[in-house]
């Protein structure tokens, strides 16, 4: 601009110069930022700070506006929401945003037809340099797929439950129905053996009849147990007993089978006598007497062990161990498993049932049961019960 004198004569030229390097760079960052945002699979928005829309890239107006163009934007944001979404947008997010700096979760969308999808939004403040909040911007994804996948899911695992309540069901019934004539199969060779005129092999036959009834019978208890645990109406006891008894019980059952294999069993026994406690002794028992059955059944020398201490909290752990094999880190996952059996299982015979069940049985009762073991060194079994 020229410099005048006081009588208006030129006298000189004033000029003004301003550095816009940060402008330009600022509206190249911005031009970078709209190509990647035009190209974006995802939803990006820019609002005013009272919700006047004022940019949507493609992808968010082909969801909203169902055109590619720029088409005409709604005056406000939340008007692209449900009705009964768009208080809490209007109310309680776009607030939180200008107070919290930003919001996230899972709301509903309007299509052009007005037809509703979910959408997974990011509400968050745009700030100038100073840090003073400029507008509001909006990231939104269209997750049908998501929640077409979930609900895919949710069906395809309650169609899994029923069928394994289904299982359960079936296998109960089945059981209910072979226990039945079996008890009398058992009832009457037991008779049978009390009989004077059956003798030598007669007798060895009644023997075999009875051991592989009793056998069997133990297996469909197994069966119908964990049928109920899988259905969940099994119903375990709340009664009153000595527990240190219970444990003396045990030992004197088992010391007679190990001994028979040429064992030691070796019990230690640290609760006081009486020590009287809270829950269903039989199925207690039932775990007590897998746990040191398959200590002997695998141990072909050497010792069974079992200890039992008290715990904080009124808890017992019972330690069973043994002198045998022991068994590998990879089958020791696989145990649990119903109908499942390592190799030295599968040697020896079996069904695989016994330590799932243990385990069912020992959570249903706030406990837990673990194994550790060494290969030629033996095994531990840990239970623990409150």
């Amino acid at each position: 601009m020229a410099l005048r004198d006081d009588d208006s004569k030129p006298i000189g030229v004033l000029g003004i110069g301003r550095d816009v390097t940060d402008k330009n760079l600022l509206f190249t960052e911005l031009e970078k930022f709209k190509r990647f945002a035009e190209h974006s699979s995802q939803g990006f928005g820019i609002a005013k700070l009272n919700a006047e829309t004022i940019y949507m890239n493609a992808s968010m107006r082909t969801m909203l506006n169902g055109v590619l163009g720029d088409g005409n934007f709604k005056q406000q944001f939340w008007q692209y929401f449900p009705l009964e979404l768009q208080s809490q947008v209007r109310d309680e997010i776009i607030p939180q945003v200008l107070r919290e700096g930003q919001w996230q979760g899972e709301l509903a969308a309007l299509h052009p037809d007005g037809s509703q999808f979910p959408t997974h939004e990011t509400f968050f403040v745009i700030r100038d340099d100073q840090g003073k909040p400029q507008y509001i911007g909006n990231i939104m994804t269209d997750i049908s797929a998501q929640k077409e996948t979930e609900m895919q899911l949710s069906r395809a695992k309650e169609t899994a439950e029923e069928a394994t309540r289904a299982k359960s069901r079936l296998l109960a019934n089945m059981s209910h129905e072979i226990r039945t004539p079996l008890n009398a199969v058992l009832g009457y060779t037991q008779l049978l053996m009390r009989d004077e005129k059956f003798s030598g092999n007669q007798r060895e036959r009644l023997e075999l009849i009875l051991t592989s009834s009793q056998r069997l019978l133990g297996l469909i208890n197994d069966i119908l147990d964990l049928s109920k645990i899988e259905s969940g109406v099994l119903n375990l006891r709340k009664d009153y007993f000595d527990l240190h008894q219970e444990v003396d019980d045990i030992q004197t059952i088992m010391a007679e089978r190990s001994s028979t294999k040429g064992l030691q069993l070796i019990t230690q026994i640290d609760l006081p006598a009486p020590y009287i406690v809270k829950g269903d002794r039989q199925k207690i028992g039932q775990i007590l007497l897998n746990l040191l059955g398959n200590a002997i059944k695998f141990t072909p020398h050497g010792s069974v062990s079992l200890q039992v201490m008290p715990l904080p909290d009124n808890n017992v752990e019972f330690v069973i161990g043994d002198t045998g094999p022991g068994i590998a880190e990879k089958e020791l996952a696989e145990l649990f498993a119903a109908f499942k059996q390592g190799q030295a299982g599968e040697d020896a015979g079996g069904t695989g049932l016994g330590l799932a069940l243990s385990r069912h049985l020992a959570e249903g009762m706030g406990g837990s049961l673990r194994l550790s073991s060494v290969l030629g060194q033996g095994t531990l079994a840990y239970l623990m019960l409150p």
